[in-house]
């Protein structure tokens, strides 16, 4: 059938409506007339494929990546990126409207215009390849949309140029390590070795950490590459072999262990530097994580003096913690991965700020007890959002606001609900594209206790 595309849907896909019925079309931009292919129906939806471009929308670009069509690392290389940052924006809008119960017209006026990049690619400071064979032989790659299907690459535009140089090195590396017996793991029969090759590099340090992940500790099958790749490239200060034996869809496994050099890479954000493990949170975006936590120092910082004690949950590596202990004289970060906590501490040592001490713990189990004497909030989860025990500790509390960091819309307007209903007020909103050419997105929003009289 033709049809013209309407507008975004929520995970990237253009959206057209059939019949009163909503009807998904990825690769698509709001303004494409297309003919396409319907592929499933619903009761309530269905999706289609594009089979050919009739018209396109004025925002359509050619997409520079020559995998791009297959890969489902990107979303959004075929759309101009004024528009990618002008639809992040209004869909963040919808949902927190349609999800969290804001008003539109109060969204519209407090969701600032979303911080892009002057340069939207090679931005990345992380890659996570999983390997399997394909046509007898071990490929590294991303999945194909859609699909746990490697699409083997040499090249991926949004990641940093180092690791791209260690992807077409390694790949072959690992094929000639197929003669010795290295086998891909396989999802199907639970069997093989190699699972993923994750690559992390500090932009400022120019340092590397490159992990193999694996079923098994092959600790021998893997030691003469981690050497040989050290030797070879000046930035890599580590290799080190994780651990994961379960049937699971989770990358890494709760043991890393050094196969070479350090099981850490250093990095610098502003003034602080920090060491940061294979498992640790970082920021995949350096150069607009520093905009990022910017402005959740702005949105936090007393109107004069001190606060007494800052709690950062879910504080990862300790990066906001670092960085917002200059406000207040102690800071408290909650976390419940280990090794991120012990690149925390390491890192407040390594950059002299004693007020800082972290714990680690998942955040609901100890918000009850972190909170007495906390008079200023902080919150970093993961995609899923925060536990509600923690929101609703925050809100048995007197703290004036509570400052949200998200990278999920969807979490964050299921969150905001929850403070909205309990009278609070979305005081300021600013996204900030951490992911050019996905729609995904980061925002910090600050939400201020309503004053009783």
């Amino acid at each position: 059938m033709e049809i013209e595309l309407e507008k975004w849907s929520h995970g990237g896909e253009a959206l057209a409506f059939v019949d009163g019925k909503p009807l998904f079309v990825p690769g698509g931009v709001p303004g494409d007339r297309v003919r396409v292919k319907p592929i499933s129906e619903k009761k309530h939806y269905g999706r289609a494929l594009i089979e050919a471009v009739l018209q396109p929308a004025a925002a359509r670009v050619a997409p520079p990546c020559p995998v791009y069509e297959h890969c489902g690392g990107c979303q959004w290389q075929h759309t101009d990126y004024s528009e990618q940052l002008r639809a992040k924006r209004q869909l963040l809008i919808e949902t927190l409207h349609k999800v969290g119960g804001w008003d539109t017209a109060l969204l519209e006026r407090r969701v600032a215009p979303v911080w892009g990049m002057d340069d939207p690619w090679h931005y990345r400071n992380k890659a996570q390849f999983p390997v399997q064979q394909v046509n007898g032989t071990l490929q590294m790659g991303f999945y194909q949309h859609r699909s746990h299907q490697v699409m083997p690459l040499s090249h991926c535009l949004i990641q940093h140029e180092v690791m791209n140089e260690l992807l077409r090195y390694l790949q072959t590396a690992l094929q000639e390590l197929q003669a010795q017996g290295l086998t891909a793991y396989d999802e199907q029969s639970h069997r093989g070795l190699l699972r993923h090759v994750v690559l992390r590099h500090g932009f400022a340090t120019q340092q590397t950490l490159i992990g193999f992940v694996v079923t098994r500790p092959e600790v021998q099958l893997f030691k003469p590459l981690a050497e040989a790749v050290m030797a070879k490239f000046p930035t890599v200060q580590g290799v080190v072999l994780n651990v994961n034996p379960d049937r699971t869809n989770r990358i890494l496994g709760r043991v890393t262990q050094p196969l070479a050099g350090q099981d850490f890479y250093t990095d610098q954000l502003g003034d602080f530097q920090f060491d940061v493990s294979l498992p640790a949170f970082f920021q995949v975006n350096p150069l607009q994580t520093e905009k990022l936590y910017g402005c959740a120092a702005d949105f936090l910082t007393p109107e004069q003096g001190k606060y007494n004690t800052l709690l950062d949950a879910y504080s990862g590596a300790g990066t906001l913690s670092l960085w917002l202990a200059s406000i207040a004289e102690a800071v408290i970060g909650v976390e419940s991965n280990g090794a991120a906590v012990a690149n925390a501490e390491s890192n407040a040592r390594r950059n002299g700020v004693p007020n800082v001490r972290f714990i680690q713990d998942k955040v609901e189990n100890v918000i009850a007890e972190c909170l007495p004497g906390v008079d200023a909030m902080l919150v970093d989860p993961p995609r899923k959002g925060c536990d509600e025990k923690v929101l609703r500790a925050f809100l048995a509390s007197e703290i004036p606001q509570l400052v949200y960091i998200s990278c999920n819309p969807a979490t964050l307007a299921r969150d905001s609900a929850l403070l909205r209903r309990a009278g609070f007020d979305l005081a300021a909103c600013q996204p900030v594209d951490m992911f050019p050419q996905t729609h995904h997105l980061e925002t910090v929003v600050r939400f201020v206790r309503p004053v009783i009289d």
